[in-house]
């Protein structure tokens, strides 16, 4: 008997059915609720039977009613998808639908005389909406739903950062790998599928970051999500308990003291900055926990006045542009953070979607009476 391809699952099926493989239509039936008398012999004719009948088009053709038994049940399917806004494809299926009728319209038969496959605006605008390919992208949203509940399980457990770590690079690396696939980009119903669920993940990561300790990665993360899409904005960090920390940063303290012991001899007032000094030595990469994360390559400022005890009151300006526009692919790269280049790589793939979206970050600090003095290489 001669193969045939299932509308549905695109797999190769032998038997008498002209849309469906055996499983395949037993649970089209199922999800539509389509129970069969006992003496019916051709169910999937009876299948569309149904659907014309539910659609009020009884009296059409029987190849007609196999076209809008698929395109019923591609509407069914794009319904199940909870992810994005495909209200402009259901609107364009339906419409697909309500044109199927007993009678066929000038236009039909003009296309037929024209060997002209229906270009219109709306077939340019939702090119090729077949059943297999919004139920293939349906069965992703399932896959995804199950994985993203099984990391909420596992975040929920953790008692403290390192576990984090661990968890959000498994699952970024591998079970929730798929959800950053370019290839979907110029593929405007999957673009929105995808752009939803990155969405879901990183305000995951964002709320069990907090909880776990990673107060400016999740500050900054969370704001990429909501940025200005179309200028970027200035950002100026303002959470005290974060700003704290800063203050508390030994690699930050050590660079302060270093770049004062150097242009400060002498000086009742300094102002350092790129204008006047290499900007290489005004660069910070931090190398611990949340500010790795968070900060890239971030430039320090500092401009201050000198008290009579030889201390010194300081204002540090930190700024750096957050984004993510350079993958990283060498080993060097992970194996000095795997997370770190996963997190960035991740980023991105989320960035070229427009789920983040780059801002400038301005951190600034405040010193009173900051010590030089003690400072040694």
């Amino acid at each position: 008997m001669l193969k045939k391809i299932c509308k549905l699952c695109n797999r190769t099926y032998s038997h008498s059915y002209k849309l469906f493989g055996r499983g395949c239509f037993n649970r089209a039936c199922e999800r539509l609720m389509i129970d069969f008398p006992d003496n019916i012999d051709d169910k999937e004719q009876y299948f569309c039977d149904v659907i014309a009948r539910r659609m009020g088009k009884i009296g059409i053709s029987r190849t007609k009613k196999y076209d809008l038994a698929q395109k019923y049940l591609t509407l069914e399917y794009l319904n199940m998808i909870d992810y994005g806004d495909l209200s402009k494809e259901k609107d364009f299926i339906k419409n697909e639908m309500s044109n199927i009728s007993l009678i066929k319209t000038a236009k039909e038969t003009l296309d037929v005389l024209l060997d002209n496959s229906k270009l219109n605006k709306d077939n340019e605008s939702f090119p090729n909406i077949t059943l297999n390919k919004v139920y293939r992208l349906y069965k992703i949203t399932e896959k995804f739903n199950k994985r993203i509940n099984s990391l909420k399980y596992e975040l929920k457990k953790i008692g403290y950062n390192e576990e984090f770590i661990d968890i959000v690079e498994k699952y970024l690396l591998n079970d929730l790998k798929f959800v950053f696939d370019t290839s979907k980009l110029k593929i405007p119903m999957c673009y929105k599928v995808y752009y939803a669920m990155q969405v879901v993940l990183w305000e995951l990561v964002i709320s069990f970051g907090k909880s776990a300790g990673f107060l400016l990665s999740a500050e900054l993360l969370q704001k990429s999500l909501i940025a200005n899409k179309d200028k970027e904005e200035d950002y100026y960090l303002t959470n005290q308990k974060i700003l704290s920390e800063f203050y508390f940063n030994e690699q930050l303290t050590a660079i302060i003291k270093k770049l004062m012991k150097k242009y400060s001899s002498n000086k009742k007032n300094i102002a350092l900055n790129e204008k006047n000094i290499d900007e290489n030595e005004l660069i910070i990469v931090f190398n611990k926990a949340d500010f790795y994360y968070s900060l890239h390559k971030a430039t320090i400022n500092i401009e201050g006045n000198k008290n009579n005890d030889g201390r010194w009151q300081l204002k540090v300006l930190i700024k750096d542009k957050y984004d993510f526009t350079d993958p990283n692919t060498t080993k060097e790269d992970y194996k000095d953070s795997l997370l770190g280049s996963v997190l960035n790589n991740c980023g991105v793939v989320s960035q070229q979607y427009g789920v983040i979206r780059p801002y400038n970050v301005y951190i600034v600090l405040n010193y009173e009476n900051f010590e030089v003095s003690d400072y040694e290489e």
